[in-house]
């Protein structure tokens, strides 16, 4: 099987017998060793696990370092009110497209409201009784491989900064290259793992990628996810059978939770005086523990009501 991504090549021996009574010596090679086999004399292989093979910044060390930890889920869905489809187009080559359609959750000035509602979560802080002690979302996130929380969004491929989402490469004449040919490379069946032609990761700021489908919403099909009409944005906490994490994780989520309320209060109102303006223009739904936790005592005390009545 002739295949660059191995380490060494691989031989089919299609005989009837396909049971091996011996052990398997087959000779291995360091990654920058000259291959030398009865079969071929090679210089060294290009396998993706030699030390200059992999792109920076490399992916994070241990995979499935987290994979038993309990987490919390906060998550948004966040539609703009505009569903109209835009067409971008780009010259090609040095772009990688001539023009590409995108759907309404691709508008960049969606995107930049989002950004701003994002960071504006992000920053909020809970008080724990009695002391009204201070709770950041950075005490309770989980962190896969920096100080950064794991925080899920089409932003990630920016690094959320906005800087790097209005960064753009063109002349006069021609746009070769922005926001949008970005999110092309890193969210594709075979995505970049970094963005020549304007210089920026597609990795996340908290060091994981960012797998498409998990951050847009109601899109055709997986091959077109740029299509969406809707963005997903997921917050990871940290979940523990300690009282005191609990304690703190319940604190954040419900200042969360008032935030929310609260904004969505102020949308609807600019909505009542048609006050159409960016605060106002797209809908959120959102979820955590702490909504579901009241929802559920909610149904309990209704119930019990019920049940005395």
């Amino acid at each position: 099987l002739d295949n660059p991504s191995q380490p060494f090549p691989i031989y089919f021996n299609l005989t009837n017998n396909t049971c091996q009574n011996n052990y398997y010596n087959q000779s291995t090679f360091q990654c920058n060793e000259p291959v030398h086999t009865q079969y071929e004399n090679q210089p060294m292989c290009d396998h993706s696990d030699c030390p200059k093979a992999p792109p920076k910044p490399s992916p994070p060390d241990v995979p499935g370092k987290y994979s038993n930890i309990s987490i919390r889920m906060t998550e948004l869905i966040i539609v703009p009110d505009n569903q109209t489809f835009q067409t971008h187009y780009y010259l090609s080559p040095p772009g990688p497209l001539s023009e590409i359609v995108v759907g309404p959750a691709l508008d960049l000035n969606f995107l930049t409201q989002v950004l701003d509602l994002q960071t504006n979560i992000l920053n909020l802080e809970g008080y724990l009784p009695p002391d009204n002690i201070s709770v950041r979302l950075t005490d309770i996130c989980l962190k896969p491989s920096n100080t950064n929380c794991a925080v899920f969004s089409v932003l990630q491929y920016f690094q959320n900064s906005r800087d790097n989402l209005n960064k753009s490469i063109g002349d006069d004449f021609f746009l070769y290259a922005d926001y949008i040919t970005h999110i092309f490379q890193c969210s594709t069946k075979k995505p970049s793992l970094n963005d020549a032609l304007l210089n920026l990761s597609c990795f996340s700021d908290f060091g994981g990628i960012i797998h498409p489908t998990v951050v847009f919403s109601n899109y055709p099909n997986t091959k077109h996810t740029i299509e969406a009409k809707g963005l997903v944005i997921t917050i990871i906490i940290e979940n523990s059978n300690k009282p005191e994490k609990i304690q703190k994780a319940e604190a954040w989520e419900k200042a969360f939770i008032n935030y929310m309320q609260n904004f969505t209060a102020i949308q609807d109102s600019l909505r009542a005086e048609k006050r159409l303006n960016e605060l106002a223009n797209f809908t959120v739904y959102y979820s955590n523990e702490h909504s579901i936790k009241n929802e559920l005592n909610t149904m309990i005390w209704s119930n019990n009501q019920s049940n005395i009545k």
